[in-house]
Parts: C-alpha cells; sequence; structure tokens
C-alpha cells in the first residue's frame, strides 16, 4: 500500500469511527482541483469531500490556500441551505473549527497550553499577548450552490516551519505541540461541528466572544463599499462590529456586509 493509500484509509476509518449522524456521504480523493468544486458536483446535504492534495485549493477573498500534500485538512461539507442562515453557519463553522484545533492540542494531556482564538468572521489563530501577528491555523470559505451551502475548512495540522512560503502567518498543530493525525483531526472537526449545530444563536455568540482576538485591537475593515479603521470595541458575530476611529466617534459596521481587512 503506497503513502497516498495509508492516508486515505487513515483519514476514511477515523471519520467511519467518529459518530457524524448527518454524514450521508464520504468521498476521500488523492487529488483534485478543490473540495468545494467535488461537493459542488455531489450536491447532495451531508456530504463530506477530504483531498489530500489540491491543485487550485481556495480561500476567502479569493485567496490561494497553500498546497501541503498529505499534511493539511482540505475539507468541504455541504449543508442544506433551508437548515440555516448564511451569517449563523459562518460563526458556527469558524467556532466548530477552534473547538476541534483545541480538542487535538489537548491530547493526550487533557490540557491546551498554546491560547488560540478567533479571527473574525472564522479563522482560527494563534493568540498573541506580546503585539506580534497573529498565526493562522485554519480558515473557512462558505460558498451557495442552489439550495446548498459547501463549507470548505482547512486546518493546518502536520506541517513544519519549511513549509510555510515567507509571507505566510501560518502554523500548524504539530508545531503547536500536538501529535495528531490528518484524519483524527478531520473526526474531531466532523465531530465538533455536529455539537455547534446544536447552539442557539446566543449560545454561539457567547463563546465566538469568549475567543475572540479583535476587540481592543486596531483594524481595518470594509464595509458596503466604504473603508473604516479604528479600534474595535465590541463585536457581536452574528449582527456587527462597534469601531472607535481616531476622533473617538463610535460607529456600528453590519457583520452581512463587514470585511476584515486588516488586523493592527
Amino acid at each position: 500500500m503506497s503513502g497516498a493509500d495509508e492516508w486515505r484509509e487513515e483519514v476514511r476509518r477515523e471519520i467511519e469511527g467518529a459518530a457524524v449522524p448527518w454524514l450521508t456521504t464520504l468521498m476521500v480523493l488523492d487529488e483534485t482541483t478543490s473540495t468545494q468544486d467535488i461537493a459542488r458536483e455531489i450536491a447532495q446535504p451531508g456530504s463530506v469531500v477530504i483531498a489530500r492534495v489540491q491543485t487550485a485549493g481556495r480561500g476567502r477573498l479569493g485567496r490561494r490556500w497553500e498546497p501541503t500534500a498529505g499534511k493539511g485538512l482540505a475539507v468541504s461539507i455541504t449543508i442544506e441551505a433551508q437548515t440555516t442562515q448564511g451569517p449563523r453557519l459562518s460563526v458556527m463553522s469558524g467556532l466548530a473549527a477552534l473547538q476541534a484545533a483545541r480538542a487535538c492540542l489537548a491530547q493526550p494531556t487533557g490540557r491546551v497550553s498554546i491560547k488560540l482564538g478567533l479571527r473574525w468572521p472564522n479563522d482560527v489563530v494563534t493568540r498573541r499577548l506580546d503585539g506580534g501577528p497573529d498565526r493562522k491555523v485554519a480558515g473557512v470559505l462558505i460558498e451557495r450552490c442552489d439550495n446548498l451551502f459547501v463549507v470548505g475548512i482547512g486546518m493546518n495540522i502536520t506541517q513544519c516551519e519549511a513549509d510555510w512560503p515567507p509571507s505566510l502567518n501560518a502554523v500548524s498543530l504539530r508545531q503547536l505541540g500536538a501529535n495528531i493525525t490528518v484524519g483524527r483531526a478531520a473526526a474531531a472537526l466532523l465531530a465538533s461541528l455536529t455539537c455547534c449545530q446544536n447552539l442557539s444563536d446566543e449560545e454561539l455568540a457567547v463563546s465566538w466572544n469568549v475567543a475572540d482576538t479583535l476587540t481592543g485591537r486596531r483594524c481595518e475593515f470594509e464595509s458596503a463599499g466604504h473603508i473604516h479603521s479604528g479600534i474595535v470595541h465590541g463585536l457581536h458575530p452574528l449582527r456587527g462590529i462597534e469601531l472607535e476611529d481616531d476622533l473617538g466617534n463610535r460607529q456600528f459596521l453590519d457583520a452581512a456586509v463587514t470585511t476584515l481587512l486588516a488586523v493592527g
């Protein structure tokens, strides 16, 4: 059995051994352009597509997800649009990725010494207390396809420092101390997503805000076609962001039309 075959078998075995009641179709591929594209083709709720290699993986705002064959988790999940709204799904997916990353870091000691948090709307990042730049562990891309949402989640699992381009502020769970396989991380992610689906909007918001990394920091946003910068004074992930500009004026940016551009 080749290394690629072993990789696919391990991923499939871990997911099939997890409690994922909504799973209807599981595809574990060696290589594809993008798991998002395959999930769109299946067009069935409850589908999970995972690939060892993506040749054209994509992230939010048209960004490219860096390919590191077999070392990262690239998964796309289809969810019926009638069962949830886009903003809730965005918050839920980011929180699920965070909880899965924390669970991976807690094994086998049961404790997490690395501080992880959420960068609005749904990036999982290391929480820096020294003013340095956040390093990204996982990210979410949500696309609409007819009556389905296709949720793409990328998570860095076993990469080392040499795998990252110099300009990329990324870090893997292994670099943070986790002894974890991609299959176990995938199972943890799907289990976390199952739990988050059962949370109310307020429960999601409370859990999300505990992990928020932007409040108190200077940020730049685009909202309804305008650029805004200032200090984030409050953030409700389903409603929006309270921002104070350099003149002391406060404004509320609607989450539905606001994109984070930069963090100071």
